[in-house]
């Protein structure tokens, strides 16, 4: 059975790729999610719960989309949300042992995670990127190295993003000459929009309908990625810098 893990920063961070999440699980993988914070430090539009309180009803939001998508049970590091980007390298280095024992765990063929433009430039997403990516470059070569693909925003579903009311230096998207793989994932849309759904206490009506037709819509269930880490043999490495063949001459 293929194994597809997700690494977030919060719950609702896999919003855009619902649509896949769902699509895989359907088609017999076995999908996973885990979040590095539970989002204690975030906005509550449904009640007055704030930080750890607040933390448990987004893990609660978090558990049901999976449900929503048909993956399995998310996996919560319960790292302070908000901090990712100033841990000690001490910090650092205990949760990214503690990711690593999750992918010991699960044996995943691929990893989705963050770019490092962090999707929307939020700093915990940008952190996540870095431990994710510092992990997989020195994953055992012994052993199986999973695929390692970041999220990517076309250029169209930015502006559908800003159009919507995302303030544009929040919104990350990638050109297409830069995204190499790409999903039709049509066939988990509506699952995707019934996990958006279960994020109320993060997005506001307006918000909700926008994204909905985000993914009905603008990408109608297609999902672009990027993949990173690509391997290479000693044989296929570049010799000169491209364009500037006489440096390797000199």
């Amino acid at each position: 059975m293929a194994s597809l893990l997700g690494v977030f920063a919060h719950p609702d961070d896999d919003v855009t790729i619902g649509p896949l999440l769902a699509s895989c699980a359907q088609h017999g993988a076995s999908v996973t999610l885990a979040y590095l914070t539970s989002g204690q430090a975030g906005g509550n539009l449904i009640g007055p719960e704030r930080g750890d309180a607040l933390g448990a009803l987004r893990e609660g939001e978090g558990r049901a989309a999976c449900r929503a998508y048909g993956v399995n049970e998310p996996v919560f590091l319960r790292a302070q949300d908000g901090t990712l980007a100033t841990l000690s390298p001490g910090e650092l280095a205990a949760l990214s042992e503690r990711v690593a024992d999750l992918m010991d765990d699960l044996h995943p063929d691929a990893v989705i995670t963050f770019g490092p433009d962090g999707y929307t430039r939020h700093s915990d997403h940008k952190a996540t990127c870095s431990l994710v990516t510092d992990l997989l470059q020195r994953w055992p070569a012994d052993v199986h190295v999973p695929r390692l693909y970041y999220l990517a925003l076309t250029e169209q579903v930015a502006n559908a993003l800003t159009a919507g009311g995302f303030a544009a230096h929040a919104v990350a998207w990638v050109h297409d000459r830069y995204i190499t793989t790409e999903i039709d994932a049509s066939d988990g849309v509506s699952a995707g929009i019934a996990a958006l759904r279960c994020y109320r206490s993060q997005f506001a009506a307006p918000t909700m309908a926008m994204l909905e037709a985000l993914l009905a819509t603008t990408m109608a269930g297609r999902i672009a990625l990027r993949r990173s880490l690509i391997p290479v043999s000693s044989g296929q490495r570049e010799s000169s810098l491209l364009g500037m063949d006489d440096l390797a001459r000199s």
